[in-house]
């Protein structure tokens, strides 16, 4: 029974894609007949979607329940039981898992908080994309509903918004820096309140694909999307919404001027500043160059932070 679900939710994301494509192209043309149409439908269809992913989430965690030693781990990450998500239902699963850039789904009690990070991640729930400058010409079909831009103080508006389809977009302006420097404007605390407003305005769109960008997809905009994500969802864990982000970005490292400012407002007590290092690390393990270059930026801060975890 839990497999027939499993597939029919992978059809119906699919079938939502689909017409949310069409949709975008509808508003373009200016069909407002198959406009109208489109929109009930895709409401119907997501009224559908979230009550499928209710009743998974609920048999999941029941079966996760039943077998409390499912997410013991042994070498290699494998878990003693079998998956909860049945054996002949798992490669597509997988596949659809490939596509929103998440883990391979998880066993256990691990299973509950795969589902809680789909709705955050999955492109068919509510979905982020976090890119560069460079890339926001690849994202013009993705059906993209707000944007969020993060951009230096004398950048200029880019040009590719105006391929996109009718979305809703906030600018922020300010430069990559954690601390105060001559002839640079750094993050403020009313910067990071008005990315946590925008954020919060997602929680009432029937559907949502937010990208967030700065210049290089890296800094300024890990770090604001994971200050949304943790406001969305305070129940998870910091280092939880960080593994989000950086299997969006794997290059990820956040800004720890606007993580200060975020974990402040969100009354999180230095949570979220203290699972970042574990972050900083991740990058300095795999790109140790990236050390020299952080401190001669004058951020020097973050890779203490990083240095500070115990490889």
């Amino acid at each position: 029974m839990l497999a027939h679900k499993w597939r029919e939710l992978e059809d119906l994301c699919e079938r939502i894609g689909a017409l949310r494509e069409r949709l975008a192209v509808a508003c373009r043309t200016g069909n407002t007949g198959l406009v109208d149409g489109l929109t009930v439908e895709m409401d119907r269809a997501t009224r559908q979607r979230e009550r499928l992913v209710r009743h998974i989430s609920t048999q999941l965690g029941s079966a996760a329940a039943d077998h409390p030693r499912a997410s013991e781990p042994l070498r290699g990450g494998r878990c003693r039981r079998p998956a909860a998500i049945p054996a002949r239902c798992r490669p597509r699963i997988e596949s659809a898992c490939r596509k929103a850039q998440l883990p391979r789904p998880p066993c256990g009690r691990q299973v509950r908080h795969h589902i809680n990070l789909m709705m955050v991640t999955a492109p068919d729930f509510f979905r982020f994309t976090i890119c560069g400058i460079p890339e926001l010409g690849s994202h013009c079909e993705a059906g993209v509903t707000h944007v969020l831009s993060i951009l230096d103080p004398e950048w200029p508006d880019p040009p590719e918004f105006e391929d996109y389809a009718p979305h809703r977009r906030m600018a922020l302006r300010f430069h990559d820096i954690i601390d105060p420097l001559p002839g640079r404007i750094a993050p403020t605390r009313d910067d990071v309140s008005r990315l946590l407003a925008f954020g919060h305005e997602l929680s009432d769109a029937e559907t949502c694909h937010l990208l967030v960008h700065c210049h290089a997809g890296v800094s300024r905009s890990t770090a604001a999307t994971a200050l949304i994500l943790a406001q969305a969802h305070p129940e998870l864990p910091a280092r939880e919404v960080f593994e989000a982000v950086s299997r969006l970005r794997p290059r990820a490292w956040p800004n720890l001027r606007i993580l200060e400012f975020g974990d402040e407002l969100l009354g999180r007590g230095g949570e979220i500043v203290a699972a970042a290092g574990p972050i900083y690390r991740r990058v300095l393990d795999r790109e140790p160059s990236f050390q020299e270059a952080m401190i001669e930026g004058g951020r020097a801060r973050e890779v203490i932070a990083a240095l500070s975890v115990a490889g």
